[in-house]
């Protein structure tokens, strides 16, 4: 940065914003002006003054950067950009009314670099670019936005290096985030996923499935509830997979969904279906939070599941510090499923 750029007058799109009272080296920085276009743009929350230049991170959040995201974008050209255009600003400066005005430079800022993908690095820059906040259970989300001036483009969130800096634990987080929407939005590679499933419509239908007491193929099974009160609520469906040479199957079973064909003889009959495929220790059983899945099962009479394996469960072995959820865990081992389901 040139040093006579401390002493040019504020941008006029700047004027009532009460950031420009604040005593600053410089206001009203445009960091992307003479940038090239860059398919990839790393958005964060502001610039910061070193000493001598505008710079995006610490030395310490640089440090993180440097050593962990070049090799995820790796022949790819992108540059970094700040959502708010003056150094050091801190949420407590940023009211609504700073708010709107920074955004107008943000907007600028889309409408030069014609990014097809943004990766936002932490709270702030989710909550201007997108007007909504909480990093933490929003980060790996996909947001598609558009300038006011047309230009399209999509948004993913994720952790700020500072947080890595603080736990380093976190960095998988961080190093999914930007591969999954790398791959789907830079590289194009979406992995179309077919599933051949079968809906369970009469007791003779499920009596060609009996194979499943005594398989040893590994079944996933998904149960569908009417909520999460166990105590309350009810089984509405439940579904196997497994895996057919290079395809996988699934059979759904209707239980008490408003579309099952089933009466209180067919469920009992049913009952003794999952008995009888829960009972089978020659297959992995392959649930996510299984705990619960069982106590809606035993609401109904079904003996508790032998050979389980909770996907939760191993989450938490394999990283305890990790989120468990569901979504979560596809997006880490998976991330080519994602927005498929």
């Amino acid at each position: 940065m040139n040093l006579n750029d401390l002493y040019r007058g504020t941008n006029e799109l700047c004027k009532g914003c009460t950031v420009l009272e604040q005593k600053k080296p410089i206001h009203s920085f445009m960091d992307y002006e003479h940038q090239p276009q860059v398919d990839l743009l790393f958005l964060v929350d502001c610039f910061k003054w070193s000493g001598y230049e505008m710079v995006p991170f610490t030395k310490e959040e640089q440090d993180i950067f440097d050593r962990f995201v070049p090799s995820i974008t790796k022949d790819i050209q992108f540059s970094i950009s700040a959502a708010i255009k003056c150094p050091s600003v801190y949420k407590v400066d940023m009211g609504a009314k700073n708010k709107k005005i920074c955004r107008q430079h943000l907007d600028a800022t889309m409408d030069h670099f014609k990014p097809k993908l943004v990766i936002l690095l932490g709270n702030m820059p989710l909550d201007m670019l997108c007007k909504v906040s909480g990093i933490n259970n929003k980060r790996g989300r996909t947001y598609e936005l558009e300038t006011p001036n047309g230009h399209k483009f999509v948004a993913v969130p994720t952790l700020h290096p500072f947080v890595l800096v603080k736990d380093i634990g976190q960095l998988s987080l961080f190093q999914q985030d930007i591969k999954f929407a790398i791959n789907k939005y830079i590289k194009n590679e979406d992995t179309k996923l077919v599933l051949d499933y079968k809906i369970i419509t009469t007791i003779n239908d499920l009596n060609k499935y009996i194979f499943l007491f005594t398989t040893d193929k590994d079944l996933a099974i998904d149960v569908e509830t009417t909520g999460l009160d166990f105590k309350e609520d009810k089984l509405m469906s439940i579904s196997y997979a497994w895996e057919e040479g290079d395809d996988t199957k699934q059979i759904v079973i209707p239980y008490i969904h408003f579309e099952s064909p089933f009466n209180d003889v067919d469920r009992l009959l049913i009952k003794d279906y999952i008995n009888a495929v829960g009972a089978n220790p020659l297959s992995r059983k392959i649930l996510q939070n299984a705990k619960f899945d069982m106590k809606i099962l035993m609401n109904i009479g079904v003996e508790p599941f032998v050979n389980v394996w909770d996907t939760q469960v191993m989450a938490h072995l394999e990283n305890e510090n990790l989120p468990k959820g569901l979504a979560d865990l596809v997006k880490r081992f998976f991330p080519e499923y994602v927005g498929l389901f």
